[in-house]
Parts: structure tokens; C-alpha cells; sequence
């Protein structure tokens, strides 16, 4: 049996303070504990991003990023994958997510976060 692979990704100058990096949902080195509520776990990285930039999320700010982490999340790493992901996320206020035809509910969220 193999070794697993563990790739290195020069970091040397880049500031790893605006990524969120979510680990392997399978795979050799997989699951991770994060994967058992991911909910969760993004719930808690929304409100340490909100707290780290010292901002007030106000009503929905924290679900808001929250449900963007998640919906990345599942979306970049389904059942199956074994890879790292890392999702940058500069400011609370200035997070992107994916859209897809199939999903009516995040297209719904964009609109309201746009102001359409």
C-alpha cells in the first residue's frame, strides 16, 4: 500500500488570513470532523470571519456567509472527492458563491443580496 499524498501548495507569499480551507470529505486522509455538521462548523467560521474584520453582521449577515461556506462546500467537495479546498474570502460583505440553473433558491438569495 502507498503512502497518501500530501501536495504542497507554496504559500510563502500569500496571506493566509482571507481563506477558509475546507479539508477532504474522503479519500485516504478523509473524512474529516468537520464533515460530521458542516452547518456547523461554517456557522462557526461566518461568525469568526464577521469578528476577525470587527464588523457588525447585523440580522442575516452571519447566516448569510454561513450558507454561502456550505453551499461551496457541497457543491466543491460532494460525496466521493478527497480533496482540500480552499475558498478565499476577503470580507464578509464581499463573499462570492456559485449559481447554477438548477438552484433556485441561491439564484433567489443573489437577488435579494444585489438589491434585484
Amino acid at each position: 500500500m502507498s503512502e497518501p499524498f500530501f501536495p504542497v501548495i507554496d504559500v510563502e507569499y500569500i496571506d493566509p488570513y482571507p481563506w477558509t480551507v475546507i479539508p477532504p470529505r474522503d479519500g485516504a486522509v478523509g473524512p474529516f470532523e468537520e464533515w460530521d455538521d458542516i452547518q456547523a462548523w461554517c456557522r462557526e467560521e461566518a461568525e469568526d470571519l464577521w469578528l476577525d474584520r470587527e464588523l457588525d453582521p447585523g440580522l442575516n449577515g452571519i447566516d448569510f456567509v454561513a450558507g454561502t461556506l456550505a453551499q461551496c462546500a457541497e457543491a466543491f467537495s460532494p460525496p466521493g472527492t478527497d480533496h482540500w479546498l480552499f475558498l478565499h474570502r476577503d470580507h464578509p460583505t464581499n463573499c462570492r458563491f456559485p449559481c447554477s440553473r438548477r438552484s433556485d433558491r441561491l439564484r433567489a438569495l443573489a437577488r435579494r443580496h444585489c438589491g434585484h
